[in-house]
């Protein structure tokens, strides 16, 4: 199944910067987090609820084990913007 989603509308004058400025945001992001989350987010569109609280739970397992993760819990505690690494 085949799913689009649009998050903005821009002119065409601006499209380049503003897909920088989005690939940049994106980069920035926890990336093993961004790719489960968009791994089981295509998985549920065929899958049944209990197969999705499993994947769910395989996830958050997997997420709490990187490094990003502990370095999102640091910047929380320190009140500070996270800088993840992708890993």
């Amino acid at each position: 199944m085949a799913s689009g989603l649009l998050t903005k509308v821009v002119p065409a004058c601006h499209l380049e910067q503003e897909t920088q400025h989005f690939a940049e945001r994106l980069a920035a992001m926890p990336t093993k987090a961004i790719g489960l989350v968009k791994r089981y987010m295509q998985k549920s569109f065929e899958s049944t609820l209990d197969e999705m609280l499993e994947n769910e739970a395989y996830a958050q397992r997997i997420a709490g084990q990187t490094a990003d993760h502990k370095e999102g819990v640091r910047a929380f505690f320190e009140k500070r913007k996270p800088e993840y690494k992708g890993n």
